[in-house]
């Protein structure tokens, strides 16, 4: 979805009528802000796979917050 961007603005339409773009009432900023809580989950995913579990689940605690599994 990161590669979606462009630069900070992100069009994605639905695949049936109507065919609207699914982010068009997003602001600008709300654009931004998805791109990096996007970019974080992808760094964090990143981390997380080339770790043991104990240290996964400390980067997807992360991302994901306290609620996600030790």
């Amino acid at each position: 979805m990161i590669q979606r961007f462009n630069g900070n603005e992100i069009t994605v339409h639905l695949p049936v009528k109507p065919y609207n773009d699914l982010f068009e009432k997003m602001t600008a900023n709300q654009k931004f802000l998805l791109k990096e809580k996007l970019i974080t989950l992808h760094n964090s995913l990143l981390s997380a796979s080339q770790s043991d579990a104990e240290a996964a689940c400390s980067h997807l605690r992360t991302v994901f917050g306290e609620d996600f599994p030790g």
